[in-house]
């Protein structure tokens, strides 16, 4: 008898910590500022694409590293753009809470394209905005190779 409800105790016990997982459902809204220009000659850059991509928030969508055109430079390569992103997370008593990490990929015509890594905790927030200040992002030149002959 003692031996049975040992079992049943280790089984009860068992589903409960593996089987208390809760979703939970989050908005941030992220609001990049900075400014983007040429690295020879600190022209501005407008309409460079700025591009998030979640390397670490939503548990589904931080494997897939996804870019998601979020705005664009404006002129004088003013980078002043909000945005909301929704996503959503496992919580349990095993696994450990989002890292909470993004990657914001400037990209323009003409330009190699620069990946900023980056983690929300390392900015200014208030409630779930997060502020994120680049400074000024400079881009080179696509230099493109000539063929030998």
């Amino acid at each position: 008898m003692n031996q049975r409800l040992a079992w049943y105790v280790v089984i009860i016990l068992h589903a409960m910590l593996w089987g208390c997982t809760t979703h939970l459902d989050q908005i941030t809204n992220f609001h990049i500022e900075g400014r983007v220009v040429d690295r020879e000659s600190d022209a501005a850059l407008q309409e460079a694409k700025v591009l998030f991509i979640d390397t670490g928030f939503d548990y589904v969508r931080s494997s897939n590293f996804a870019a998601e055109e979020v705005g664009q430079s404006s002129q004088g390569g003013v980078l002043n753009i909000s945005f909301d992103y929704f996503w959503g997370w496992e919580k349990s008593f095993f696994w450990a809470d989002p890292k909470k990490t993004f990657t914001l990929k400037i990209d323009h015509q003409g330009y190699e394209p620069l990946g900023l890594d980056l983690r929300a905790g390392d900015f200014q927030s208030v409630g779930n905005e997060v502020r994120v200040n680049v400074g000024v992002v400079t881009l080179r030149k696509n230099v493109q190779a000539l063929p030998v002959r």
